[in-house]
């Protein structure tokens, strides 16, 4: 339980980022530890300032607790309820068995609701509601309003109100809501925190049973639609599920992650706020979801992303507001520790106004794969399509940051040239197999210039492998692309040295790819999940699979016991590292699957020369 004598250990975090499990609405998410202490909620939507913040701080930044009082010998276990986002956590002390079941009924925008039911024996519990608001910093207002059978309390912010309705007389305690409970076998209570901006009236309550049968039925009849077959098909599940979760249903738009400021390195300032929408993310999810059997969120995207590309004066931006907007501005967040005293703590993100030159490709490599499943595609894509690539034509030949998002000097990313080159390859084979009016062979000698290009310019001068950027002698992880994308076959001599430097420079003995090189970062970040499955991939295409599955099987050993992956990991002290859960490391776990277990394809169209 989170209480006022915590404190933020500035090497060793108070929580481990996988000790935390996710509830959600489709509209935003909540974050609660093993132990019952909810301490990440952002009210109303994912980027919306957060009223319970400790997640990055302690309890002086806003928790919620529902669990046994301290003092207990208590051992803990928790679970989904089967094909939902329904979080059971199961408390056993000597004495007694008590669940707490959390959730976020998909049905409403406002209401979080916690159940707790003693099933066997006997057990104390207590609830403690303290909500800090903008972003930890502010205490609430408290006001209780208990009558007869309805106990409810206010506490209200500046700009947001909340409202904790609960079926047991509440007390204050310090700006905040608590109450102890003495529970005997059959004994159950509920708790239902809603939210209003201030000064408008608070929506009803719903009945928490019937909510919960139709939370639960909900999730079971989307995740349903799932046509994946083969092995591993719960981590395929669970990962739609959270992919479904990080996705904001007013506009279709997908969050790169719940949080911010989860660290990339432990102690250190590499700490990001994911909360926004990535194109490149974004297509890629779709994609996944699209062969996974989910048609509708595809067709959103796409939807979105017309609307995200006109309100950016028709140019493709790095980042977008879940709503389409611009607004990234971003700004550091002072009174807040840090997770593990990682600062600063961000909100926003400076990387919306950065040149990415591979964003186009990888739009585009995502609407060819949706025309590739027959999905009917309107004329106004099409020209959003030769729009981009219009711009293209020019782009190509500038510097960028690259998918890693340097904020140093831009440079000649050999990854993002060949994004560059799929863009072209992709949308001739649009144009000639459906037919399509487009300059094909101004494309033709455009795709044809970049390959010639990235094949004089990024290659090493002496051993024959790519590097991560012309001039450089290091490879990236990200060249990994180059085999995945039809660029050039898996076993060319160049793409095959690549890989080898790649294993022999950036893996752990394990098997997990960094983005950087072992020798020069080791203990100063973790490894990339995504970059990972992408070596996996390769192995798959190469002809490996028992090395591809192994490879697999190893990134799945280390998802949270709720099938949870942050980005990273750290193979040394087995942790996961930034933001969390992270949809890149979901929508590989997917795209490895499908590829490595259900066999299917790896898309080369556009492939004509080697």
């Amino acid at each position: 339980m989170a209480t006022e004598a915590d404190t933020v250990d500035a090497v060793k975090p108070r929580r481990r980022i996988e000790d935390y499990g996710l509830i959600g609405n489709l509209n935003t998410v909540a974050l609660i530890a093993r132990d019952g202490s909810l301490e990440w909620f952002c009210p109303g939507r994912f980027d919306a300032s957060a009223c319970f913040a400790a997640l990055l701080g302690d309890a002086r930044h806003g928790y919620w607790y529902l669990g046994p009082s301290a003092g207990q010998n208590v051992q803990i276990e928790r679970e989904y309820l089967p094909d939902t986002l329904l979080l059971k956590t199961t408390f056993t002390t000597p004495g007694g068995v008590v669940e707490v079941v959390d959730f976020m009924p998909v049905q409403w925008d406002c209401h979080l609701i916690r159940q707790v039911r003693c099933v066997e024996g006997e057990m104390e519990v207590a609830m403690t509601c303290a909500p800090r608001f903008e972003y930890g910093r502010d205490p609430a207002e408290v006001a209780l309003e208990n009558e007869g059978e309805a106990h409810q309390a206010t506490l209200r912010g500046t700009e947001m109100w909340l409202r904790l309705a609960a079926t047991v007389e509440l007390g204050v305690a310090e700006n905040a809501i608590a109450c102890k409970l003495s529970l005997h076998k059959g004994d159950a209570h509920t708790f239902v925190l809603t939210h209003c901006a201030a000064g408008e009236d608070f929506p009803p309550i719903p009945e928490a049973d019937t909510a919960r049968q139709q939370c639960a039925g909900w999730w079971r009849e989307w995740v349903s639609q799932c046509t994946y077959r083969g092995p591993w098909e719960d981590a395929v599940r669970r990962s739609l599920i959270v992919l479904k979760a990080l996705i904001y249903a007013p506009t279709g738009a997908l969050v790169a992650a719940a949080t911010t400021s989860l660290p990339e390195v432990l102690g250190g300032d590499a700490n990001w706020d994911y909360r926004y929408t990535w194109p490149r993310d974004s297509a890629l999810v779709f994609d996944v979801l699209l062969r996974s059997g989910f048609e509708h969120e595809e067709e959103e995207w796409r939807d979105w992303l017309l609307r995200a590309v006109k309100n950016s004066h028709c140019r493709l931006r790095a980042l977008y507001t879940i709503d389409g907007g611009m607004g990234s501005q971003e700004r550091q967040i002072d009174w807040l520790p840090g997770y593990g005293g990682s600062r600063p703590v961000r909100v926003g993100n400076a990387a919306g106004d950065q040149f990415q030159l591979d964003l186009r490709g990888e739009v585009i490599e995502m609407l060819h794969l949706v025309r590739k499943e027959g999905q009917a595609m309107s004329a106004e894509i099409w020209s959003l399509q030769r729009h981009l690539l219009e711009l293209l034509e020019d782009d190509w030949q500038q510097r960028d940051t690259g998918i890693w998002e340097s904020r140093d000097a831009p440079h000649h990313y050999t990854h993002s040239k060949v994004f560059a080159w799929a863009a072209f390859a992709r949308s001739i084979h649009d144009a000639e197999a459906y037919d399509m009016d487009a300059p094909v062979e101004k494309w033709c000698r455009l795709r044809d210039l970049i390959k010639e290009e990235v094949l004089a310019k990024a290659m090493h001068v002496r051993d024959n492998h790519f590097v991560r950027f012309y001039g450089d002698d290091q490879v990236d992880a990200a060249l990994l692309m180059i085999p995945l994308l039809g660029f050039l076959p898996p076993d060319d001599p160049r793409v095959v040295a690549t890989v080898r430097e790649i294993e022999k420079h950036h893996c752990s003995p394990e098997g997990f790819v960094f983005r950087n090189p072992v020798t020069g970062f080791a203990g100063k970040e973790g490894a990339f999940l995504l970059c990972t499955y992408w070596l996996a991939d390769y192995y798959m295409i190469a002809g490996d699979h028992a090395k591809a599955k192994k490879l697999f099987e190893t990134v799945l050993g280390v998802r949270n016991d709720l099938g949870l992956l942050a980005e990273e990991y750290d193979p040394a002290s087995k942790n996961l590292l930034g933001n969390f859960p992270q949809s890149f490391s979901h929508l590989s776990l997917i795209k490895s699957a499908l590829l490595i277990g259900a066999h299917q394809k790896v898309e080369f169209s556009g492939d004509d020369e080697s």
